[in-house]
């Protein structure tokens, strides 16, 4: 797939309601999703994630979500708390601040700088001291062994057919 996308008609696009990963699949005539499609889809969603978790239902499911997970987390050791592909960290943020023993690290990537933007403001309101930075799932930039504990949460779907790379990533990094 080229890289040349034309922003402005992927922008129209958005606003009328198209799936843009899916319309780059089917215009480059493609299975799966490339990074750029990808990138291209999520830094145009960039400030939806963190509006629908304050303005909407979605916000009451994640309490219960975030919840549940921090219940899991806090009989793990976690000195130090990544999530790959956070997005606008409204999982990662709600998540660290419900844990019992708080992490003494908290750090999220993702693809696009534009959801990280976001990740960072949304973490300050939840008064959440967390670290982003932009990273692939398929070549996660840290060191193996970083982190005790790595998870992600919506971030392996997009990338159909790239599971077993994916989960090897995020096992090198734990």
């Amino acid at each position: 797939m080229k890289n040349d996308f034309d922003m402005r008609r992927m922008a129209e696009l958005y606003r009328s309601g198209h799936n843009i990963m899916e319309f780059l699949r089917s215009s480059g005539g493609i299975n799966g999703n490339s990074v750029d499609s990808i990138l291209v889809s999520y830094d145009l969603q960039a400030g939806s994630y963190t509006k629908n978790v304050e303005q909407s239902e979605y916000g009451v499911f994640m309490e219960g979500f975030s919840a549940a997970v921090a219940k899991v987390f806090d009989g793990l050791p976690h000195g130090s708390l990544l999530e790959a592909g956070v997005g606008e960290a409204t999982t990662l943020a709600n998540v660290a601040a419900r844990l019992a023993a708080a992490s003494r690290r908290v750090y999220g990537f993702d693809i696009s700088w534009s959801r990280l933007h976001y990740a960072s403001c949304y973490a300050a309101k939840k008064d959440v001291p967390a670290t982003f930075f932009v990273g692939n799932l398929l070549d996660i930039p840290v060191l193996d062994d970083a982190f005790s504990l790595v998870y992600t949460s919506d971030s392996i779907e997009p990338n159909t057919g790239k599971e077993e790379v994916i989960l090897r990533e995020l096992y090198s990094a734990r």
